[in-house]
Parts: C-alpha cells; sequence; structure tokens
C-alpha cells in the first residue's frame, strides 16, 4: 500500500508494482527499485504538485484486496495556532541544541581558543601604556573579526535544517513565520552566551580589557555576532552548501576590509561604500574601542605637564585631560595620558576611531542591519517553501504523464 496526500496511490501485490508503473507511462529505470521509483513519483520535494496528482488520479482498484476497501481523502486538519506553532518550534529547536550542541557549544569552544590565541600573541599589550596602545586596537580587531568569520558554520550547518524547513512547510505543519520567529528566541541568548566565550577569558583575564564596561561591550559584540548569523541563515538557503559559505565568506570579507581600519570611509568609492553602511562590523568597531579606552584615567609613558608650553609637551583639544608628554618616547608614540586623549589621538589616523562616537545609535543600527538580514531571509525561505521542488530525473524518460520539469534542479532532490 501507497500513500499520499492523504490518497491511495497503488495497493495491490508488491511483484505487479513495476507493472503498474509501466502502465502510468512511468517505466521503473534499470536497476532502479519499483517501490523506490513509486515513492519518488508521489513525492511533492520530487516532482510538482500536479504530476503527483495525475498519478493519484489514475489509481483504480479493480480486483483482490483493493477492490473490497473504499478509499477517499484523509480530512483536511487546521494548523495549531501560530502562538503554538512557535512555541512548539522553539522546544523543538532547543532539544535539537541539546542533542548536537556542535553549532553553538562547538563554537563557544573554537571562539575560545582562536581569540586565546590572539591574546597570548599579543600578552605585551596587556599592560596599558603608549607603546602597546595600537597593539591593543589591533588585539580587539582580531578578537572581533575572527569569531564573526567562523559563522561560516551556521552557513553549512543551517542548510540541512532549512531543507527539513521546506518539506514541513509544503506539508502545511507549521508557517515559516513561526520557525523564523522560534530561530530568532533561540538565536539571541545564544549570542550573548558566544560573545561571553569570546571575550570573557581572552579579553579580560588575559588581555585585562577594562573591566568597567564589560557589559556594555558584551552586548555590541552580540548584536555584531546576531547580524553576522543573520547573513549565514540567509546564505544557507543557497541550494549548494558550499556556495553559502563562500557567499558568507565573501560577505565578512567586505565587511572586514571596509570597517575603517585599512580604509576611511571617504575614500571608498560607489558602490563598495555600500559595505561600510550595510555589514555590521563598521558599526561595532567604534563603540568596541570606546568601551575599551575611555575611562583610563592614566596610561603609563606618559606625565601630566603644568604648562603646554613646557618643552616636549602636548595638548589634545577636544578631549578630557591635562596637556602630557612621554619622555623616553618618540613623539609620534605619545597618545596621550587620559583615555579621552587616546581615542582623539587614534581618530586622527583610524577613521572609524571616535571620542564622539554614539553608542546607543551605533548599537541600535547594528541592531536594524541585523533585523534587515533576517527579513531577507524571512522573504527568501517563504518563496522557497512556496515553490515547487523539482523531480529527480534518474535515468528517467519524458512521459505525457509527466509535466516538463523546470531547468533547474532541486539540490536536495539529488
Amino acid at each position: 500500500l501507497i500513500l499520499a496526500s492523504g490518497r491511495p496511490a497503488y495497493y495491490g501485490p508488491a511483484a505487479a508494482l513495476g507493472e503498474y508503473c509501466d502502465s502510468l507511462g512511468e517505466p521503473v529505470p534499470p536497476g532502479n527499485s519499483p517501490a523506490e521509483h513509486m515513492l519518488e513519483l508521489v513525492n511533492k520535494d520530487f516532482r510538482s504538485p500536479e504530476a503527483v496528482g495525475l498519478v493519484l488520479d489514475a489509481f483504480r482498484p479493480t480486483a483482490g484486496p483493493a477492490a473490497t476497501h473504499a478509499f477517499s481523502p484523509l480530512p483536511k486538519t487546521n494548523q495549531a495556532p501560530f502562538p503554538r506553532q512557535t512555541w512548539c518550534l522553539l522546544r523543538k529547536l532547543c532539544k535539537l541544541t541539546y542533542k548536537d550542541p556542535t553549532l553553538y557549544l562547538g563554537r563557544a569552544v573554537a571562539f575560545l581558543l582562536a581569540n586565546s590565541f590572539f591574546a597570548v600573541v599579543y600578552i605585551r599589550a596587556r599592560v596599558v601604556k603608549q607603546e602597546q596602545i595600537v597593539s591593543r586596537m589591533f588585539l580587539t580587531m582580531w578578537l572581533v573579526g575572527v569569531p564573526a568569520a567562523l559563522g561560516v558554520v551556521s552557513t553549512f550547518a543551517l542548510n540541512g535544517e532549512v531543507q527539513a524547513v521546506r518539506r514541513e512547510v509544503r506539508d502545511g505543519m507549521y508557517h515559516p513565520v513561526a520557525y523564523v520567529l522560534a530561530h530568532t528566541s533561540l538565536q539571541l541568548p545564544m549570542m550573548v552566551f558566544l560573545a561571553i566565550s569570546a571575550i570573557g577569558v581572552p579579553a579580560y583575564a588575559i588581555a585585562d580589557f577594562n573591566a568597567s564596561n564589560f557589559v556594555q561591550f558584551t552586548l555590541v559584540y552580540a548584536l555584531m555576532l546576531w547580524a553576522f548569523e543573520c547573513i549565514a541563515q540567509l546564505c544557507s538557503l543557497l541550494r549548494n552548501p558550499l556556495l553559502g559559505m563562500l557567499g558568507f565568506l565573501n560577505t565578512w570579507f567586505a565587511s572586514f576590509l571596509f570597517c575603517g581600519i585599512f580604509l576611511r570611509k571617504t575614500d571608498v568609492i560607489w558602490p563598495f561604500r555600500a559595505f561600510t553602511y550595510l555589514l555590521p562590523l563598521a558599526w561595532a568597531f567604534p563603540s568596541l574601542n570606546y568601551f575599551e579606552f575611555i575611562d583610563y584615567e592614566s596610561i603609563g609613558g606618559a606625565e601630566a605637564c603644568s604648562n603646554v608650553t613646557e618643552a616636549g609637551c602636548f595638548d589634545v583639544l577636544g578631549a578630557e585631560g591635562p596637556p602630557f608628554r612621554c619622555p623616553d618616547l618618540q613623539p609620534q608614540q605619545c597618545l596621550g595620558l587620559t583615555g579621552p586623549q587616546v581615542l582623539v589621538s587614534l581618530g586622527e589616523t583610524y577613521e572609524m576611531i571616535d571620542l564622539d562616537v554614539n553608542t546607543a545609535r551605533e548599537a541600535l543600527i547594528s541592531l536594524a542591519i541585523a533585523v534587515g538580514w533576517k527579513l531577507l531571509y524571512t522573504a527568501w525561505l517563504m518563496r522557497q517553501c512556496n515553490e515547487t521542488a523539482v523531480p529527480s530525473t534518474r535515468g528517467r524518460g519524458k512521459s505525457a504523464a509527466s509535466p516538463e520539469p523546470p531547468a533547474r534542479r532541486d539540490a536536495s532532490a539529488v
């Protein structure tokens, strides 16, 4: 007995199934199992609904057990209410995460190890002094950039998951927006967990970052990770996971290149300048550096001057702090006695560092970027769920009973 959509497609002896397929104009390809071939003929993941309907309409019980049973379509059932769909999907995703923790716990370990490596490489920057200010800034860059790139793991993992989602949505189990909301509800706390894993030990235990702004630093970091997670989700919708991973890595590289450290935003030509506005690193770096440097009151290697007119003394306009000098260093190494002075001095070379950065505004922009990518993902997922999957054509010729499939093939059917 073979059923599809609550209707019988075949009911009779197994040995007669091959002959029945011949009568449909769908002969069994050489080397294929008749049962497997028949299951493919009535599977909407491999064939259009119209083609499946033709196979179901062709079934007529004539003799044997099929003739003594009255077949009728199964009654349609209504979907669960939308909130219940979301809650059930959230529970399911939580259970899957618990059983297979690779997506989040595995990345947390990778973040910890990778960032600890960079913190050890920059171990001399642990001491906050003039010679290590720039190294401390670049350490922040690596602590942010490398974990963001590891979002490529999500692209690969979610590619398999979304194939199951497409099938379940087509079967009427739930609405795709319910899945997106459930997945987002799981993502948000996991991004905070990943942020703490990435910076807790490497930045604050090994590199001795400014602990007074730990909460703010972590929240901005988590928003940045979530934006890249949304980009990874969008790339996971590509049929070929390798293409999705390449697409994500190219997007991450564009964000890294145009974040404001290597090139000033005003020096980037259009249309490439759009990357500086649409990708998250350019909005996260200014706030992260601000939270790191702003509260330092006396940075090693510099001393206060009573008057800016004294030999070798500097004053940084617009920054809180007295005039200063660095008696044992070259003038270009003397960046400031206080955190605000350092931020202004660094900003003269690195455009993305700014004493007057509005951290709340930058965080809201990062949030808006993440939501924008999430909405693109939602729209594309809904479109895919409404599309007809392409039938497999392994060894099968065309027939009148099977409509011509589109030129594009569904990679999941292969």
